[in-house]
Parts: structure tokens; sequence; C-alpha cells
């Protein structure tokens, strides 16, 4: 997986952290889907793609 694809699930994995610990917005559950798209080589939807 390209670095920058890594960069991208990372920051998907840290949303879904914030979002868990009420410490950011969104749904933390809509962020670990896209966390895994991404990791399966997937398309994010575009509520994501932020």
């Amino acid at each position: 997986m390209p670095p920058r694809q890594l960069h991208q699930c990372q920051a998907l994995a840290i949303r879904a952290d914030q979002a868990v610990k009420g410490m950011g917005p969104g749904d933390p559950w809509q962020f670990l889907a896209g966390l895994v798209l991404r990791l399966c080589g997937k398309p994010l939807p575009a509520i994501l793609e932020k």
C-alpha cells in the first residue's frame, strides 16, 4: 500500500477514535467502515472523503 493510502487509513482511524471518545464529530462506525474499505482497496463514499 502506498504511503498516501496508509496516511488516509491512519486519518480514518484517528477520526473513529475521536468520535468514540466524544472528542470529534461523526459516526465512528462510518469511519471504521471507511477504514476497512480503504484497506481492501475500495473507494470511499463521498461523505468520508474529507
